[in-house]
C-alpha cells in the first residue's frame, strides 16, 4: 500500500482506486483489520511537512495563496499545492443527487473545508506540460 501511494502520489486515478479498495476492504473485513485500514485512508488525504527550514516547490505555473474562513472550496482537479492541517480535504462528488451527476459529466472532486491558508496553481503553463509530454513520447518511442 505504502509503495502504491508514495510512486501513484501524482495520479488522482490512484488515489482514487486506493480509497475505493480501502473503504470497500473497511466495509468487508473483521474488525480486528479495521485500523490499519483506517490508518492507510487517512494518510491519502494528508501530507505534511513538520520542523524548522526553507521549503521549495516545484510547480507548472503561478502560485496563489488562498484564505479561508470557515469555508469550503471544491475543485475540479489537484490544484491545491499546499495547505495549513487545520483544513481539511476529501474527494466527493460534485453533484448532490446521482441523477445530478451522471448529467453533470464531472469526476470526483477535490473538496477543502475549513479555516487556513492554501497554496493554489490554478493555471499550469501549457507550454511546459505539451513539452514534457513530448519529451514521454519520444523516450517511449526509442
Amino acid at each position: 500500500m505504502t509503495e502504491i501511494r508514495l510512486f501513484g502520489k501524482d495520479s488522482i486515478q490512484v488515489a482514487r482506486r486506493l480509497r475505493a479498495m480501502l473503504e470497500n476492504l473497511i466495509e468487508v473485513l473483521p474488525e480486528q483489520r479495521l485500523l490499519v485500514l483506517r490508518h492507510e485512508l487517512s494518510l491519502l488525504d494528508k501530507t505534511a511537512l513538520t520542523g524548522k527550514g526553507t521549503v521549495m516547490l516545484a510547480v507548472d505555473g503561478p502560485i496563489e495563496e488562498i484564505e479561508l474562513k470557515d469555508d469550503r472550496l471544491l475543485m475540479d482537479g489537484p490544484f491545491v499545492i499546499a495547505r495549513t492541517d487545520t483544513i481539511k480535504f476529501t474527494m466527493r462528488w460534485p453533484a448532490q443527487s446521482l441523477t445530478s451527476y451522471l448529467m453533470s459529466g464531472e469526476k470526483l472532486s477535490h473538496c477543502y473545508e475549513g479555516s487556513g491558508r492554501m497554496l493554489v496553481c490554478w493555471t499550469p503553463y501549457w507550454r511546459l506540460m505539451l513539452m514534457r509530454r513530448r519529451e514521454s513520447e519520444t523516450a517511449l518511442a526509442d
